[in-house]
C-alpha cells in the first residue's frame, strides 16, 4: 500500500546535543558560481501555430526603454516580416536569471519569433548593459517589469497583439512577472520557473546561510552592479557578530518576499519547480499553490536551472504541458490543463548516472488535502520510533573539531570539502534508525526536526 506522507512542519524529533566546537576567524572571500548550477532557460518553444513546415523571416532590433527614473533599459525584440493575423502577433516576453542578460534568450526569442510571435527580451536593472543599480530581484526590478509590459502593449506598429502577452523565466525570471502578477500585470498569462514567493526567506532559513546566496551577491560589476544594501550583504554573511547577521534576516526579505500578495493575483499563472533546487526551497511553490485564485497549473518534478535532476521521460510530458497551456491561453483552445493543477514527478530508483528517475502523477486537489502527516521521535539506543521516548533528560553527544588555522575564506574556496578542508574540520554523525515502515510512503515537502541542543564551545 502506498501513502501520500506531507513533511513541511510535521516531523518532530526532540534530543539535547552536547557539541564541542572550537572557532574558526571569520575573513572575506570572493566566490564564484561553480559549474552545474545554470540559470533557468526555456526548454521548449511555444507552438508554431502557423506554418509547421516553414520558418517566418524576422528582423531583430536592438534599443533601450527608460525607466521612471531615467535608467536606460537595454532591449531586444524580433519581429516577423510577414503579415500579422487579425489583431496582431501573439506576444512572448522572456526574462532571464540573475547575473545574466538578454543575450541569455536572444536565440531564444529569434527562433520563437520564426514561429509568428513578436518577442521581446531586455537586461534586468544593474546587468548586462542596461543602466542602474540591481537590488536583487526587487519590488524595484518588478516596477521595471511593468514599465516593459506596457511599452510592448503599446509597439501596435510592429503588429504586437496587446491582448495576447505572455511572460515567462525562471529563478529571477520567474520572480520578477510573478510578483509583477500581483500587482495587476496587464497580459494574457505567465509561466513562472524555480520562483517561490519566499526565497528571500528561504536563502536564509533555519538561521543558516545557503551558499548560492554568496554567489548571488559577490559578482563582479560586469556581471552584475549592486545598490549599497546589496553589496554589503556579503560582508554581513562572512561577520562573526550577531548584529550583522540580524541586518541580513532584515533587509533581505524587505521588498523581495511576497507570499502575502499571492492572494491577489488575476492572471493566469503556470508555476514550476524543482524537488532538487539548490537556490530555493520548492515548499514556497507549495504553499504558493495554496494560496492562488487565478486559474493557474504547477508541477513540481524535473525543472532545470538551479542543480535539478534532468529527466528525458519527464521532458516529452513537459513540452506537451507547455503547449497545452498556451492553446489554451493565447489561442482558446479549450483542452483539460485546468482539469488537474497539481503535477508532480516523484523522484525513484534507480538512481542511474548521479540521476534519480522519476515518476510522473497529478492531483486534482490542495496537496494538504491528499496527505496525512507522520511524526517520529529520538528515543534511547539510536532508534527512532513513532512514540516518544520515556524520558526527556535523554542526550547524545556529537563532537565536531574545527581547527583554528582553518578560515572561513579557506573554507569557502574549498566549497566545504576535499583534503584540506576535511583535515582541519573533523565531522562527526549520529544516526538514528527505525524499524522498517509498514507501507511504503511518499514523502511530500521538507522535513522540519525539532532539536534542542547546547555547546561548551563560545563561538558555535
Amino acid at each position: 500500500m502506498e501513502r501520500f506522507i506531507a513533511m513541511k512542519k510535521t516531523l518532530a524529533i526532540l534530543i539535547c546535543f552536547a557539541l564541542t566546537l572550537f572557532g574558526s576567524n571569520m575573513v572575506y572571500s570572493q566566490h564564484y558560481k561553480p559549474a552545474g548550477f545554470s540559470s533557468w532557460k526555456p526548454n521548449f518553444l511555444l507552438p508554431n501555430y502557423r506554418n509547421a513546415f516553414g520558418l517566418d523571416s524576422v528582423t531583430r532590433y536592438d534599443f533601450t526603454v527608460t525607466m521612471r527614473d531615467g535608467v536606460d533599459m537595454d532591449c531586444l525584440k524580433f519581429v516577423p516580416q510577414a503579415t500579422p493575423p487579425d489583431g496582431g502577433w501573439p506576444t512572448v516576453i522572456m526574462v532571464h536569471g540573475y547575473g545574466d542578460n538578454k543575450e541569455t534568450l536572444a536565440g531564444f526569442c529569434k527562433a520563437q519569433a520564426q514561429y509568428g510571435y513578436y518577442t521581446f527580451t531586455y537586461s534586468v536593472r544593474g546587468q548586462g548593459h542596461s543602466g542602474g543599480l540591481s537590488n536583487l530581484i526587487s519590488d524595484v526590478e518588478m516596477q521595471d517589469l511593468l514599465e516593459i509590459i506596457n511599452y510592448v502593449k503599446s509597439d501596435i506598429g510592429s503588429g504586437v497583439n496587446p491582448d495576447r502577452i505572455l511572460i515567462m523565466g525562471g529563478s529571477q525570471g520567474g520572480l520578477l512577472p510573478f510578483m509583477a502578477a500581483c500587482n495587476g500585470a496587464p497580459v494574457k498569462t505567465i509561466i513562472s520557473a524555480l520562483a517561490p514567493p519566499n526565497f528571500a526567506s528561504s536563502w536564509i532559513e533555519n538561521g543558516s546561510i545557503k551558499m548560492t546566496l554568496l554567489w548571488s551577491v559577490e559578482y563582479t560589476p560586469d556581471t552584475a552592479r549592486y545598490t549599497p544594501v546589496v553589496d554589503r550583504m556579503s560582508d554581513w554573511i562572512y561577520a562573526n557578530n550577531k548584529d550583522k547577521w540580524d541586518s541580513l534576516a532584515h533587509w533581505l526579505p524587505m521588498g523581495r518576499d511576497f507570499m502575502n500578495q499571492v492572494q491577489n493575483i488575476k492572471v493566469p499563472m503556470l508555476l514550476e519547480t524543482s524537488w532538487q533546487d539548490k537556490f530555493f526551497n520548492p515548499d514556497g511553490l507549495i504553499q504558493a499553490t495554496a494560496l492562488m485564485n487565478a486559474p493557474f497549473s504547477s508541477y513540481i518534478g524535473a525543472v532545470q536551472g538551479h542543480g535539478g535532476d534532468h529527466s528525458a521521460t519527464e521532458d516529452i510530458w513537459h513540452m506537451n504541458y507547455f503547449n497545452d497551456w498556451f492553446f489554451h491561453w493565447l489561442f482558446d483552445i479549450n483542452n483539460t490543463i485546468l482539469d488537474e493543477p497539481y503535477q508532480y514527478a516523484s523522484t525513484t530508483l534507480p538512481y542511474l548516472v548521479n540521476k534519480w528517475s522519476f515518476v510522473h502523477d497529478s492531483l486534482a486537489v490542495p496537496y494538504s488535502d491528499a496527505t496525512f502527516n507522520l511524526r517520529f521521535y529520538f528515543n534511547p539506543k539510536h532508534k527512532l520510533k513513532m512514540t516518544p521516548g520515556p524520558t526527556k533528560s535523554n542526550r547524545d553527544i556529537l563532537y565536531n573539531r574545527v581547527s583554528r588555522n582553518l578560515t572561513m575564506q579557506r573554507a569557502v574556496d574549498e566549497e566545504f570539502k576535499g583534503t584540506y578542508f576535511n583535515n582541519r574540520f573533523k565531522k562527526a554523525e549520529l544516526k538514528y534508525v527505525s524499524d522498517p515502515l509498514p507501507y511504503s510512503y511518499k514523502w511530500l515537502g521538507t522535513p522540519i526536526i525539532n532539536m534542542q541542543y547546547k555547546s561548551t564551545c563560545n563561538v558555535f
